[in-house]
Parts: C-alpha cells; structure tokens; sequence
C-alpha cells in the first residue's frame, strides 16, 4: 500500500513525491459562489507552516465576499493581538479547487 500525504488544496501525492516545504507563489482564482460566480485573478503567496488563508480585504469586497464572522481576535507571531472576520469562498489552482475560509486581511 502507498503511502499519500496531503498536498495543496488536499490533492493527494505519494510519499515519494517531492513536497515543497517554505513558501512560493501561486496563481490562482477565488470565487464567491453567492453572487453568480464573482472571481478575481491572484498570486497567492504559500506559507506551508500558516494555519490561515489571508487575502486582502478590498479584494474580496471586489468580488462581493461578505464577513460571516467579524472581529475575531488572533494573536501573531510576535505576541500582538488583532482582530479580522472571515468570509467564505473557493479557492481554485489549476484543476483543483476548494471552498475555504478566507480572513479579511487590513494593513496597520
């Protein structure tokens, strides 16, 4: 029996396989499903080791995503607490997609 491990957007590999590890960039595609299909074009850079999927929040207003819940708080990884709302879209990259949170990310 083959050994498979998770892959992006939970395609599965064999373990044989090399697994990238760090971060890249990715082109990919969201989608609000709740206005008709709305998507925008991204390159999204990929942190293997981040729990969380950020994008900006005036892209996903662009593409009609609304926060489903707002404010809630996170600590980074220096210690400090900030507080952003999530919303849900799909996420797609080549042929694999997903429907996914999606936290609204704000500069300071």
């Amino acid at each position: 029996m083959k050994t498979t491990v998770e892959g992006f957007l939970g395609q599965k590999r064999k373990a044989e396989e090399q697994v990238v590890m760090g971060t890249f960039h990715l082109d990919c595609e969201i989608e609000n499903w709740t206005t008709g299909g709305q998507k925008v074009a991204v390159q999204m850079l990929v942190d293997t080791g981040s729990e969380h999927t950020w994008i900006p929040r005036k892209l996903l207003e662009s593409i009609g995503v609304t926060p489903q819940k707002k404010d809630l708080t996170f600590e980074m990884a220096n210690g400090s607490l900030i507080t952003r709302s999530i919303g849900f879209a799909i996420v797609r990259y080549g042929s694999f997609s997903r429907s996914t949170k999606l936290f609204f990310w704000r500069a300071r």
